[in-house]
């Protein structure tokens, strides 16, 4: 007798649910700017009931502030942290800088949107801000950790953290403005990036690095 196959659990309908609501956010929000989407519309394009996103999101600013989290390069970025960090900065920056800056050129459309929904709605730049406050912090904590081990001279690591972030920013946006520039830039990322951190690094990395300066 043929077995019937096996539903999923709870659990994983529930995370599946989940993520196909935040992709149809990320496409409705996109397309449509904070203040033209609805959550009708989203879960319409989710597949699900209204209700269903109600449940897992409360209202539509934390489905806003769920979207621009799951889609900003910093779940990569802290995956990365955690496997492929070598406490050496050159290649540490350049992994980061990467993960960033590609995230930030294929996103462009939704960088541009909520650059202008923070400009258009004020009580949106709290929850816009919190994405790259968090990259900021995230950065400033490797940097300050390699500051601490000799390796790099600063006395500020989240204004450190800024610039760098800063230069890569800067170089996705003025390509967002441009796709034909942007599909340019999509090629070139590394040795861009490669660039960028150069350029930090001539700032700020210790004359006489102490030795065993690793990441523990």
């Amino acid at each position: 007798m043929n077995k019937l196959p096996l539903s999923p659990s709870p659990s994983k309908r529930a995370r599946r649910t989940h993520q196909k609501i935040l992709q149809a956010a990320a496409d409705v929000f996109t397309a449509q700017g904070f203040a033209g989407a609805t959550t009708r519309g989203i879960a319409e394009t989710a597949g699900v009931s209204e209700l269903t996103l109600f449940r897992h999101f409360g209202n539509k600013k934390n489905l806003f502030l769920e979207t621009i989290q799951q889609y900003s390069a910093l779940p990569e970025i802290e995956k990365a942290l955690a496997g492929q960090i070598s406490g050496n900065p050159r290649p540490d920056l350049i992994l980061i800088g990467v993960h960033l800056l590609r995230t930030l050129i294929e996103r462009r459309e939704a960088i541009l949107m909520t650059l202008y929904e923070a400009e258009r709605l004020p009580e949106l730049r709290q929850i816009i801000l919190q994405v790259p406050q968090a990259q900021r912090r995230m950065l400033a904590g490797y940097l300050a950790h390699l500051a601490e081990q000799g390796m790099i001279e600063t006395t500020d690591a989240e204004i450190a953290a800024q610039a760098l972030l800063g230069m890569l920013f800067a170089y996705a946006v003025y390509h967002a403005l441009e796709i034909e520039a942007s599909n340019q830039a999509k090629a070139q990322i590394h040795s861009k990036v490669e660039t960028f951190v150069d350029i930090f690094l001539e700032g700020v990395l210790a004359k006489n690095p102490q030795p065993g300066g690793g990441l523990s």
